[in-house]
């Protein structure tokens, strides 16, 4: 049972490592991914980001 768990840990690990550098990759050029590098932020982030509150509905 320890080697078939070390075995899932390794993986999960395995499949993590590689969907995250794909993504990376994908996140540079702006290939399949839904957020690129280049597409800035939008104004709500951006107002969070600097410490202001929303605006009250």
């Amino acid at each position: 049972m320890l080697k078939f768990t070390a075995f899932l840990f390794g993986a999960v690990a395995y499949f993590t490592f590689l969907f995250t550098i794909l993504f990376a990759i994908g996140f540079v050029p702006d290939l399949i991914v839904p957020k690129a590098i280049d597409t800035g932020c939008t104004l709500l982030r951006l107002s969070y980001v600097r410490g202001k509150s929303r605006p009250a509905k």
